[in-house]
């Protein structure tokens, strides 16, 4: 509070003294009021002054917080890039890592490219040696009177056709070796006639390709050495497609799994040889292996309630004749076969009407290994990048149609086909199969018989 010296006040204010020497109260009461007013007025301007401060020592506060927020934040963000940069250090070591890996296993791909060129050369060699010893027996057996007849005749076709064919050997080409000790067999093999094909489509003013089990096209038309904009139209089937009941199954029939899942497989096929009082059935399974052991399971499971007719991979012209004549067109009992898919019976036979009132496919029919199909799956890898959908799955999905193709042959008929893998759910198989397809999923035989029962009351 500011110091008032009141005797300088007085007499700044003029207060007129008093005769005894005194000042008159009038002059005092009236220094005392305006006194009064000049301390408040005074101490209103402190206290605005006051207010001022604490409104800005609040600001400050409040400043002051939200600068001790920011440096928490700041330090969280400090601490998670911290983090961030030891994972990017991490991932920088790792891709120095693949690198390196990737790195080396070049030089391992170079070297064995450059082995696999010798060794090309090399066979190119064996091949030009084989053509020439083949030439000389060839040239011994035309002037040959010794032997028996037949036999030359026989050694001279063959060895012509080799002499022919490796004329025309290239990189599209392998012999093949296979065999022991006591005998070798040699194949000279063309793992890709695009080249060949696609030659004499160029020489032909138009060419028609086509069929009912073209997919996916783009495949073919690479196969048959077609040109890139070569027309390509895919029609939908003629035959009404609520005539076909498409069930799936999924359960794995992969070879480890097989044994698994055989007696799952075998129930699905007998509740659908089962669905009906009278009707023939095909079920295809991928090797005559795997059929024979579905057979065992099947006839107790059947109990004598179906016939059961099996594919022999010795059947000859008679016995295959024999074999179609038993899917009679007015079936007094049920009839469930069991055959090879990609054998004679899955492609080419026509069953119409109730001759074959429905089939299933076990598998998605990849081709089984082997050396020739291991050399068109290596050869499509360096040509297309793609050699296991090359020389498997799209030749898979061509024997899954041709077989389920048995089923419907005319805009009457009516039948039901039953996939059974669970591949079938999975890329690439959905955009496979035909686009008038409805699979509808079933996961035991009670749904089976139910959706069979439901389509054939609607006949």
């Amino acid at each position: 509070m500011p110091k008032i010296d009141i005797d300088n006040y007085i007499e700044q204010s003029g207060m007129r003294k008093a005769r005894f020497g005194g000042y008159e109260p009038e002059d005092v009461h009236q220094a005392m009021e305006d006194l009064c007013a000049d301390y408040e007025q005074h101490l209103t301007a402190m206290t605005s002054e006051l207010r001022t401060l604490r409104q800005e020592n609040d600001a400050l506060r409040r400043h002051a917080q939200g600068l001790v927020m920011q440096n928490q934040t700041l330090s969280t963000q400090n601490a998670t890039l911290a983090g961030q940069v030891d994972k990017l250090q991490s991932y920088r070591a790792n891709l120095e890592t693949q690198f390196s890996t990737v790195k080396e296993r070049s030089h391992s791909l170079t070297n064995q490219v450059d082995m696999l060129r010798l060794k090309n050369s090399d066979l190119t060699r064996e091949n030009k040696e084989l053509t020439e010893r083949c030439e000389a027996v060839l040239c011994a057996l035309q002037e040959s009177t010794e032997g028996d007849p037949a036999l030359c005749a026989q050694l001279r076709l063959e060895l012509t056709g080799w002499v022919y064919q490796s004329a025309g050997y290239d990189e599209t080409c392998r012999l093949l070796f296979e065999g022991g000790k006591s005998s070798r067999e040699i194949t000279l093999y063309c793992t890709d006639a695009s080249a060949r094909t696609g030659a004499v489509l160029r020489r032909s003013r138009a060419a028609i390709l086509f069929s009912a089990t073209l997919t996916p096209p783009e495949f073919y038309k690479t196969l048959c050495g077609m040109k890139e904009d070569s027309a390509c139209v895919h029609l939908l089937s003629p035959f009404p497609p609520e005539n076909l009941l498409v069930l799936h199954l999924p359960v794995s029939t992969r070879y480890k799994a097989r044994e698994a899942t055989l007696p799952r497989v075998v129930s699905a096929v007998a509740a659908l040889a089962l669905s009906r009082e009278k009707g023939n059935f095909i079920t295809f399974f991928p090797s005559y292996a795997y059929l024979r052991q579905a057979a065992e399971l099947l006839e107790p499971l059947l109990d004598g309630k179906a016939k059961l007719l099996i594919q022999t991979p010795e059947m000859d012209e008679e016995a295959r004749a024999a074999f179609l004549s038993r899917f009679s067109p007015e079936p007094d009992g049920r009839l469930l076969a069991l055959c090879a898919m990609g054998g004679v019976f899955s492609e080419g036979i026509d069953l119409p009407a109730d001759r074959l009132c429905g089939a299933a496919v076990v598998g998605v029919g990849l081709p089984q290994i082997g050396v020739e199909r291991d050399a068109l799956r290596k050869r499509y890898d360096e040509a297309y990048g793609d050699g296991y959908a090359y020389a498997y799955v799209y030749p898979g999905v061509g024997k899954v149609l041709q077989a389920a193709g048995r089923v419907i042959r005319s805009e009457n008929d009516r039948g039901a086909l039953l996939l059974i893998d669970d591949r079938y759910a999975a890329d690439p198989y959905p955009a496979l199969l035909p686009a008038q397809w409805t699979l509808r999923r079933v996961f035991t035989d009670k749904q089976i018989a139910e959706q069979l029962r439901g389509f054939w009351d609607q006949n």
